[in-house]
């Protein structure tokens, strides 16, 4: 299941680790962390928590401990007394659903999903989806359909990740078929991709449209997104083996810090350009597409057409030789 939007979860209590101050045993509790030495961090943010019980990195990296160890009852436990002291908000709630989707508490989880989305001012189509998700834990395929098409209404655009095998039980449905074919009409796939110019990190200008007959891949990501970096090696491989046919990639990072994006690049040694506005989610291209999660892949054929859109793996090689093939 693809919690809080199926980006990876990478933050809970956000609110609340921003105003965290560090310490030495704060550190060490870190160290261990990193290290994947639970059993150790537990005995630092126990440690720390009996003289500041309110001192929220500790319940941060206590909570994920347990999270990691599997003590998903504890873990529990802790997000409710958070939610006992701070109340009821996105950030505490979803640490709760987080638990109850791992402990498969589909019922309750769908209680607070609901209750999640509710509070918000400004409703997320991860959201909408996570809900779906639940819906179809549940065997209500009519709550599903409902719901993901309240997800399409609010932006989502990721239709590939609905021939999963998670969600085979809206497969057959006729109803799905549409709701495919209506984000496609969406986001132009079959139609001339939006055309954008953008300056490059290497100083040079790339415009889509002037790509003079090459199939490119126009990829979304940031150094910080964990499935961003996964998939790396593959661009990585794919570029290599067709660039000589004229395969172009043109990486648009989200990062908002230059410098840890050029150290990044200068690690992985990445042979295609990027561009780099600072804006992070503000990007404008990133708006011009309406790319609400990363990796977001988009790729066009020679003729400047949008084919495929959201393939990742041997799906994106094969559409890659695919159009390279094509005369």
């Amino acid at each position: 299941m693809r919690h809080s939007g199926w980006i990876v979860l990478t933050v809970l209590f956000l609110a609340l680790f921003a105003t965290a101050e560090e310490s030495d045993l704060i550190a060490q509790a870190q160290k261990f962390y990193g290290e994947k030495a639970y059993d150790q961090v537990l005995e630092l943010a126990d440690k720390g928590l009996a003289d500041n019980p309110t001192d929220e990195t500790l319940i941060q990296l206590k909570f994920f401990s347990l999270m990691n160890l599997d003590q998903h009852q504890k873990a529990l436990e802790l997000a409710d007394e958070v939610i006992a002291r701070l109340g009821e908000t996105r950030n505490t709630l979803d640490a709760k659903l987080y638990v109850l989707t791992q402990m498969e508490k589909y019922d309750e989880a769908l209680r607070i999903a609901l209750k999640k989305e509710a509070l918000s001012e400004k409703k997320s189509p991860w959201d909408s989806f996570e809900i779906m998700e639940l819906y179809l834990k549940q065997g209500d395929r009519d709550a599903a359909i409902t719901w993901l098409n309240r997800a399409v209404e609010r932006g989502f655009i990721s239709f590939a990740i609905l021939e999963d095998e998670e969600y085979r039980a809206i497969h057959d449905d006729p109803r799905l078929k549409d709701i495919v074919a209506r984000i496609k009409e969406k986001i132009g796939v079959g139609a001339a991709a939006k055309d954008f110019g953008l300056d490059t990190l290497s100083g040079e200008r790339f415009t889509l449209s002037e790509q003079d007959g090459k199939v490119v891949l126009i990829d979304f990501w940031a150094t910080w997104c964990g499935p961003c970096r996964a998939e790396i090696p593959n661009l990585k491989s794919y570029y290599k083996e067709y660039k000589g046919r004229g395969f172009e990639i043109i990486g648009i990072s989200l990062d908002q810090k230059e410098e840890a994006l050029k150290s990044y690049l200068e690690k992985e040694n990445l042979a295609w350009p990027i561009a780099f506005s600072g804006k992070g989610w503000g990007d404008d291209t990133r708006h011009l597409y309406g790319v609400n999660s990363i990796p977001s892949y988009w790729l066009v054929d020679r003729q400047g057409v949008l084919r495929y859109f959201g393939l990742r793996g041997e799906r994106l090689r094969d559409a890659i030789r695919e159009l390279l093939d094509e005369t």
